[in-house]
């Protein structure tokens, strides 16, 4: 019986000294890091400055709303580009955005979900959403001034022990005075928070900080 204590006790400090140690967190890649960046200036550029409280009824426009202003050419298909996407449908459904990629945003950038409430301006077909482009813009009101060149830049990055990932940094807004010269005409540092999870990197909490010009 002492033998096989022995040999159970040998064995469990065996697996024990070739167990894999807890799995180090998952590390973000240079590609991630350009989406933080990009999805960061985005929601600036929206004038969205910290977290807002996106319900299920709000998370479908503001998702679209995202899509459209951070990364229309590589999440949209447009009447004019895919006629055969849009047969049987009325000419005014003009735009396409794959349901995945507007549900994944409402998730990663906005801590919500996609609920049944459906803007007039939109209807969900067997692979996506389908947008009514003149009347969506009608209801939104732009700045002319975020179309302007702006730029993203990390100045610090931290990364706990839970995996957690945070991010201190400027964005930046020039105006074109020549063709050789550019003015700085909007800044405003930021610290953001992003969580990883099985869709990618969640922004959970965000804040800019405008700075006065002039």
């Amino acid at each position: 019986m002492k033998k096989i204590l022995a040999s159970l006790i040998v064995l469990a400090l065996a697996f024990m000294a070739y167990a894999p140690a807890d799995a180090a967190p998952k590390k973000p890649t240079k590609q991630d890091i350009l989406v933080m960046k990009h999805n960061l200036l985005t929601l600036w550029n929206m004038g969205i400055m910290n977290p807002q409280q996106v319900d299920t009824s709000e998370a479908l426009h503001t998702s679209i709303s995202f899509l459209i202003r951070g990364q229309m050419n590589e999440s949209c298909e447009m009447r004019s580009d895919y006629p055969a996407r849009f047969t049987n449908l009325p000419p005014n459904y003009d735009l396409f955005f794959p349901k995945a990629v507007v549900e994944d945003t409402a998730f990663l950038v906005f801590n919500g979900f996609i609920g049944e409430a459906r803007p007039t301006s939109m209807f969900l077909g067997a692979e996506g959403w389908y947008v009514d482009s003149e009347k969506y813009y009608a209801d939104i009101e732009m700045d002319s001034d975020s179309f302007l060149p702006s730029y993203c830049t990390i100045e610090a990055m931290m990364q706990q022990a839970d995996g957690t990932l945070i991010l201190n940094g400027k964005v930046r807004r020039f105006k074109q005075l020549n063709s050789a010269e550019e003015v700085l005409f909007g800044s405003a540092p930021f610290m953001a928070r992003f969580a990883p999870t099985e869709r990618g990197w969640q922004l959970v909490t965000f804040i800019f900080t405008e700075e006065a010009m002039g």
